[in-house]
């Protein structure tokens, strides 16, 4: 579901064969074994992405909580994303870092492309968290050498309300990011829309 690269950055961009074979390489609780990434690279594979969490309590809860270490899945830790990463370009896969928001309030039906705040104030908290939370894996995926960084992912109602402050927050990812940049945009509708 990503829509391309986000904005021409002063990185080189990542040479693309016109056809990947890609996987999204679940972040378990223990190490992958070099078996395990040996049948995936057997498999053909030439790309992996790997999915670090945020975690908010509901869509209009500013409160965003990031865990990158302790009471973690270790392939979701920093250790393990950057270890991971590693083995992987290792066996001749590229990479990609796609930070993702779980959103606790699936008891009203609400997932992570309706958060929304009735407030600027809250509108400000939140940006102030998620930028904390994406700048963190950029530096991670920058640390890593990973090919793509995803700035985000099915934040629609961020996206049509605040473009300004996605754009803000793409520049500032270019000054600790070289690698390509992507937006991953929800299947249903968000994908024709996205102003950036």
């Amino acid at each position: 579901s990503s829509g391309g690269e986000a904005e021409p950055g002063q990185g080189s961009a990542v040479s693309v064969p016109e056809r990947q074979k890609g996987v999204c390489l679940v972040g378990g609780r223990k190490r992958p074994t070099d078996g395990a990434l040996d049948k995936v690279s057997a498999l053909g594979v030439n790309w992996i992405s790997q999915t670090p969490f945020g975690w908010q309590r509901r869509h209009d809860d500013p409160e965003l909580r990031m865990a990158t270490g302790g009471r973690v899945w270790w392939g979701e830790s920093d250790e393990g994303l950057v270890d991971t990463a590693r083995r992987a370009q290792e066996r001749g896969m590229q990479t990609v870092l796609k930070p993702h928001i779980w959103i606790r309030d699936r008891d009203n039906g609400k997932w992570r492309g309706e958060i929304d705040f009735d407030t600027d104030a809250d509108w400000d908290t939140w940006w102030e968290r998620y930028r904390t939370f994406a700048l963190h894996y950029a530096r991670l995926a920058e640390q890593s050498e990973m090919a793509v960084y995803c700035i985000g992912t099915e934040l629609r109602s961020s996206v049509l309300k605040r473009p300004e402050r996605w754009r803000e927050l793409i520049a500032e990812i270019r000054t600790v990011y070289s690698g390509s940049l992507t937006y991953s945009a929800n299947w249903y509708r968000e994908f024709e829309e996205v102003p950036f």
